[in-house]
């Protein structure tokens, strides 16, 4: 394999992906996770993963790794003798990993050791920024557990990538300006909205379809799409093209703040590559979002 098509995205080293369990039992209702993976959380052994690492490490010489779990953080016990294992070993400060969390179930004693054996950014799917959403999505958390899980993650000195989704066929310009507001008050460190893509066989599919707001290919052929445009075609009086507007401009607004800048490129310059990484993600970014990409 050519591991240069594998790269870590601020440094550009190779990163593996490591499988760590598959399965998750939250019950969102926006998710094909259970009917693919399951609702029953299968971990692999702590050691099988750790042998994994060592392996990438000093077989092809891979240093990061994003660790592919559907919940990662589900298991604290799990978790806490994987980071012992690294943490003991000889590759303790020479690894580094990236792994998703859900904000609740979590602790933040698990945020430090995670960090402490190497975390380098921690991914939460908030989803929303509205109590009424998370509620209807059958998320199992709230607004205050997304900011708690924020707030921990700052305080261990984790990196947080923040995931939101728009387009639920109840939302409404009053909730999508609560989501907006949440946002610039996690102030996560990266931030990605997407528009709701309901797949087949969710509940937010079927939600989507009794409204008349899937687009007519996808209601009349039930088929697998390899395609990550989203399939609806609005939601009650929030047309598509509102809400690609809505995630343009967030998304231009959070990341063309002076401030967040400044934060972002500073602490690189010792760094050259990890600065040109920056910039060039960064001017992809801002460019896709410009020209409708």
């Amino acid at each position: 394999m050519d591991l240069s098509l594998y790269a870590r995205p601020d440094t550009g080293e190779p990163m593996a992906t490591i499988q760590t369990s598959r399965g998750c039992y939250g019950t969102c209702n926006l998710c094909k996770t259970p009917k693919i993976a399951g609702v029953k959380v299968i971990f692999r052994k702590p050691e099988s993963v750790f042998a994994e690492i060592e392996e990438c490490y000093h077989v092809y010489g891979i240093k990061a790794f994003f660790f592919r779990a559907d919940t990662f953080t589900s298991n604290e016990q799990w978790i806490h003798k994987l980071c012992d294992l690294i943490i003991a070993s000889n590759l303790a400060g020479k690894i580094s990993f990236a792994a998703n969390s859900r904000v609740k179930p979590l602790q933040k004693a698990t945020l430090q050791r995670m960090k402490e054996a190497g975390c380098f950014v921690i991914a939460f799917g908030y989803d929303s920024g509205s109590d009424e959403t998370l509620l209807k999505i059958r998320k199992g958390a709230e607004t205050i557990d997304n900011l708690r899980a924020a707030n921990w993650a700052r305080q261990v000195g984790l990196p947080v990538y923040g995931f939101f989704v728009v387009g639920y066929p109840w939302e409404t310009k009053m909730l999508l300006a609560q989501t907006r507001k949440h946002i610039f008050k996690l102030n996560p460190d990266y931030l990605e909205i997407h528009i709701a893509l309901p797949y087949w066989g969710t509940q937010l599919q079927v939600l989507h379809n009794q409204s008349g707001t899937l687009e007519d290919y996808v209601v009349n052929q039930p088929v697998f799409m390899d395609n990550l445009e989203s399939s609806i075609t609005g939601v009650r009086n929030i047309t598509i093209d509102q809400l690609r507007n809505y995630r343009k401009y967030t998304l231009l607004a959070f990341y063309l703040r002076p401030k967040y800048l400044y934060t972002r490129l500073v602490p690189t310059i010792k760094n050259p590559r990890a600065t040109l990484s920056y910039i060039r993600y960064g001017w992809k970014l801002i460019s896709n979002l410009l020209t409708g990409k």
